[in-house]
């Protein structure tokens, strides 16, 4: 069984992770799920134990344990989604005719050429007093 880890320390690596599930039972594999560019861990994980009935004991044990000044979070992971050949999701379309417009119609280009505004003059109504 496969189980999810969220709100893991950032500083926590894979032996750590699997030390925390090693007292329920054999543990296949740990993965701190981190960023591609920066290697910074992104605060969850995944940890593969081979009986579901241990798999289900840790779970129920390590779940809003505190470790590292964090609340764990802890499930049994979802099906991963399939997908194909590196394909990814459909961008997001800005505006229901897709003319790769502005809602105005103008090259969407006015912002950059734009000069910055003057801050208003400030009046006192006491002076009049």
């Amino acid at each position: 069984m496969i189980i999810y880890v969220g709100n893991i320390a950032y500083s926590m690596n894979e032996d750590e992770l699997a030390q925390v599930f090693e007292s329920f039972g054999a543990v296949v594999s740990a993965k701190v799920i981190r960023f591609k560019d920066s290697g910074k861990s992104k605060g969850y994980g995944f940890v593969e134990m081979e009986n579901n009935d241990e798999a289900e004991a840790a779970i129920e044990a390590v779940n809003g344990s505190e470790i590292g000044g964090r609340t764990l979070r802890v499930s049994e992971a979802n099906a991963r989604e399939e997908r194909d050949d590196n394909s990814r999701r459909e961008p997001r379309k800005r505006y229901q005719n897709n003319d790769n417009r502005s809602r105005s119609g103008s090259n969407n280009n006015n912002y950059r050429n734009a000069k910055p505004k003057r801050p208003r003059k400030q009046y006192d109504d006491d002076e009049d007093e």
